[in-house]
């Protein structure tokens, strides 16, 4: 089992790793918490007094392979690499990481603005707002991660499994050329708030196969931060052939992202057991853009009420002021933007909805969805459920559809509406739908359009039981309709709340009565 790549190994800067010792809790340490837990630890293995000098051109190997075995035989602990330059081969791990971390439930007690909207629900429900903390939350105030590797230059960690993180399960903070290959994260469903998977932040040149998360927190956290220095764009990834399980994200593109995430591909993985599959946010003024995911197949459920609502994908861009809902202060951070984002070839079980929303001063620019199954239904245990349509999309512009399949499963929700929803829409593209609105011969549209502009529906076929296949409403204009095969549809087209009666045009269609 390879602890670091089997090539000539550049750690520049500094980087703070975790020995592998089974069944031992062990922790790794960001570069500013490094130097305060040594202090109080008996358990910390600067390298350094091992014989490394941190120098490029010396063979930093054997120190940090005797640091890590004594490690091993004391039982567990901290190696930790001082700033500095460490050229390495391969170092050998032990296994498994054990961080053996405990987690209290309590009443939630924190202004957090991402789980807001849910508390303020569950109070105005009268329900419980207990939720999961790290155990010792607020006291203590070292979360260590079982692995920390910061601006670092050829890393290969494989065939370890990494368990019971109290943070951040794995955290690489700008390295490049890393490579995580066969590795097993696991920490428990529900109760691990704030234990992500692994953290790639700022990292160019990056891949991860044939690996299996399991994660409280989101599986993969991509982003470009500024909590460890100077932030730089994170491009350049691949994560491929994984099963991930998450109480929150499969894969998220944080909102802490500064400089943006560039140039991602994920495929051939299989996500089960996972509350919100993809998630796409920026608050800090960083652009998400060219992003590939394909072949993926998801199997969502509902945790509890503080993580995700069992959707498939979900976008957001807001900045910080609107996140926490306070008046916008000067100079504020631009939320962001989303762009090129193709997703292809899912097949997806939900429980709740999916959404992207776009900012009217940044719209969701260049989605595309093809070749895409949805499959929705409840969760009748659920504290809530605010499910209206199965996929919503706002402020967004070159927005494409292709082959896209919605079904409405049991249990199902008084509350379910219509299988597509568009407002504030420029250049949509529908091609290849199959689906109806949740209740079959109700007068629920399938698909609604609010303020939509240039928008093209065609070869699509509106399922038995489809009352009124669109509805347009709005400011709408420029929507033609063409080549769909309209004879299981009571009413092809409405328009609604202030559309004009030019609004749309019918191309070529078949009609109800064909």
């Amino acid at each position: 089992m390879t602890w670091i790549s089997d090539r000539r190994t550049l750690l520049r800067k500094s980087a703070l790793l975790a020995a592998a010792f089974p069944a031992f809790p062990v922790a790794g340490e960001s570069q500013q918490s490094a130097a305060a837990s040594s202090k109080n630890s008996a358990a910390f293995f600067d390298v350094k007094q091992f014989g490394a000098s941190g120098v490029k051109a010396d063979d930093a190997r054997p120190a940090i392979q005797k640091a890590i075995d004594t490690c091993a035989a004391a039982g567990g602990g901290v190696v930790y690499l001082p700033p500095g330059e460490y050229t390495s081969g391969t170092i050998e791990g032990r296994g498994t990481v054990n961080g053996q971390s405990n987690y209290d439930w309590r009443d939630d007690d924190i202004d957090d603005p991402f789980v807001k909207p849910a508390k303020d629900r569950m109070k105005a429900m009268g329900k419980s707002i207990r939720r999961s903390f790290p155990g010792g939350y607020p006291s203590r105030t070292v979360y260590p991660h079982l692995v920390w590797i910061g601006g670092s230059v050829d890393v290969r960690i494989t065939g370890l499994s990494f368990i019971y993180s109290p943070t951040w399960t794995m955290a690489f903070h700008q390295c490049d050329r890393l490579s995580l290959d066969g590795i097993y994260v696991h920490t428990k469903l529900n109760d691990a708030v704030w234990a992500d998977g692994i953290d790639i932040d700022g990292c160019k040149d990056v891949c991860v196969a044939n690996s299996t998360i399991v994660s409280a927190d989101d599986c993969f956290a991509i982003f470009s931060g500024d909590f460890w220095g100077p932030p730089r764009a994170c491009e350049d990834i691949t994560i491929t052939n994984c099963r991930l399980s998450s109480s929150a994200n499969a894969i998220k593109f944080t909102e802490g992202d500064v400089k943006g995430v560039h140039r991602v591909t994920i495929s051939n993985c299989v996500i089960t057991d996972d509350s919100s599959g993809f998630a796409f946010l920026s608050a800090d003024g960083g652009t998400v853009s060219d992003i590939l995911i394909s072949n993926v197949v998801l199997n969502l459920r509902r945790f509890d009420w503080f993580w995700g609502q069992g959707g498939p994908m979900g976008g957001v861009l807001k900045n910080r002021d609107e996140w926490k809902g306070t008046p916008m202060r000067h100079g504020a951070v631009f939320p962001g933007a989303i762009r090129n984002v193709v997703m292809r070839g899912l097949i997806i079980h939900a429980v709740g909805p999916g959404r992207m929303q776009g900012h009217p001063d940044s719209y969701i620019d260049g989605l595309t969805l093809e070749d895409v199954k949805l499959f929705v239904s409840s969760d009748p245990s659920a504290p809530f459920d605010d499910t209206v349509d199965a996929m919503s999309f706002s402020y967004a512009k070159n927005l494409k559809l292709r082959n896209f399949e919605i079904h409405w499963e049991t249990p199902e929700l008084k509350t379910w509406r219509s299988a597509l929803a568009f407002e504030n829409v420029e250049d949509l593209k529908i091609e290849g739908f199959e689906g109806r609105q949740a209740q079959p011969g109700s007068e629920t549209p399938t698909v609604t359009f609010k303020d939509v502009k240039n928008a093209v529906v065609r070869d699509s076929t509106p399922a038995e039981g489809t009352g009124t296949f669109l509805e347009v409403a709005g400011d709408s204009s420029q929507i033609v309709l063409i080549g769909n095969d309209f004879r299981k549809t009571a009413i092809p087209f409405r328009l609604a709340n202030g559309a004009g009666k030019d609004a749309v045009r019918a191309i070529n269609n078949i009609d109800p009565s064909a």
